[in-house]
């Protein structure tokens, strides 16, 4: 298989051909972006690209190429071409057992990172080459990186097995929300999205004096969660959707399935209840499975953002109750 990932511990004796290499700064990722996916920096050595290391691990091979993990002493200047993305930037931008192994590097890397030092006596630990663990060479103690096992259970009756419906996979719109608004959007449009988006969406206050609750990138999404899930749960679990259109967001794997995912939710509810408002920057090219979504631009109507918000305020305020017609019993 091409893309088969083999685990190993044992680095090859030399370098002598480029390896893929899983870098980090600060939780986040180095990447060399095309125009329709990231890649991995490809080397001999990050040195080659100007860049020094705190630490480099061993991984194993991914498609044949040998993989390492390093951790970046600073991300001053960075390599042309190349730039920091989050690890939930890289779902269904590269391929799935490479997005997953990105997850389990950037374990390993701050499993070695936190444990440096013996948990027991405080001397400095040693890497063992025979096995991904690190040991006190005076209390002889052995650290391994974590694992979280998870247990399956099957329930029968007969023929028949007991199956949890997910809400993952058929969300009601009619459910309680987690949050009030999700807002969509392509990483490198953070500040502006920041600025026009996000800080009226939290400066609003319902007709009760209560703050939105707002889904907004990594202050909801930690490293390590299952990206795809946390989304779609979050997505389903939204009152409303704001994505911010442009020509980058439609060209953005997550951002696609964000909307995909939201278009769903939009067709699930009534006419009185569209839940998926759009701002549009310039006149991108829209995708066709969403463009029966109402968009307009944010450039020939200045105040777009005002008026999304206050059609998700007024949508948060509750129903007034049904009364009897009059004349009806009310026995």
């Amino acid at each position: 298989m091409p893309n088969e990932y083999q685990p190993l511990v044992t680095p090859p004796a030399e370098r002598n051909e480029p390896a893929l290499w899983f870098a980090f700064h600060r939780g986040e990722m180095l990447i060399v972006q095309s125009e329709d996916e990231a890649q991995l920096p490809c080397c001999l050595d990050l040195s080659e690209l100007g860049l020094s290391t705190v630490r480099s691990l061993y991984l194993g091979t991914y498609g044949g190429k040998h993989c390492y993990v390093s951790e970046l002493e600073h991300a001053n200047a960075l390599p042309d071409g190349h730039e920091l993305q989050g690890l939930r930037a890289l779902f269904g931008n590269v391929d799935e057992t490479l997005a997953a192994l990105a997850g389990r590097a950037f374990q390993i890397m701050e499993w070695d990172r936190n444990h440096q030092y013996c948990s027991r006596c405080g001397t400095p630990t040693e890497a063992r080459r025979e096995e991904r663990s690190r040991a006190c060479p005076k209390c002889k103690y052995t650290t391994y990186p974590p694992i979280s096992p998870a247990i399956m259970v099957l329930i029968t009756r007969g023929r028949e097995i007991l199956l949890e419906q997910s809400r993952t996979i058929d969300a009601s719109p009619e459910e309680s929300n987690d949050y009030d608004v999700f807002i969509s959007y392509a990483h490198e449009e953070f500040t502006w999205v920041y600025e026009n988006v996000f800080v009226p969406l939290k400066d609003a206050r319902t007709a009760d004096g209560r703050k939105l609750e707002i889904f907004f990138d990594t202050s909801s999404i930690r490293v390590g969660s299952g990206w795809q899930d946390k989304i779609s749960l979050a997505i389903d679990g939204s009152r409303f959707i704001v994505p911010v259109y442009s020509e980058t967001y439609f060209k953005r794997p997550y951002c696609r399935f964000e909307i995909k995912r939201a278009h769903r939710k939009w067709i699930m509810a009534d006419e009185s209840s569209r839940c998926v408002l759009p701002v549009m920057r310039g006149k991108p090219v829209i995708l066709a499975t969403v463009d029966d979504i109402q968009a307009v631009s944010i450039d020939e109507q200045p105040g777009l953002v005002a008026e999304i918000i206050a059609k998700i305020l007024a949508g948060l305020e509750p129903k007034p109750l049904a009364t009897p017609a009059q004349g009806a019993s009310t026995t």
